[in-house]
């Protein structure tokens, strides 16, 4: 969940929109799907070591992603 929602904010900022959309969430999630199913790498998955609070983000995009 956590990369499609960042997959979702690039696909936000690429069409230089404020909010993110249902169809970006719903890109990104079957992006993530389908990356997962056909990844050679599952062995080498990175595990984030901060969270969202500790992301340098505009305070509001940060309240809206905390929901």
């Amino acid at each position: 969940m956590k990369n499609a929602w960042i997959q979702s904010i690039s696909l936000m900022v690429q069409r230089g929109a404020e909010k993110v959309s249902q169809e970006d969430l719903e890109q990104a999630a079957g992006e993530q799907v389908r990356n997962q199913l056909t990844s050679e790498d599952t062995d080498r998955r990175v595990v984030p070591t901060v969270g969202i609070d500790e992301t340098v983000l505009d305070d509001a995009v940060k309240e809206s992603l905390s929901r």
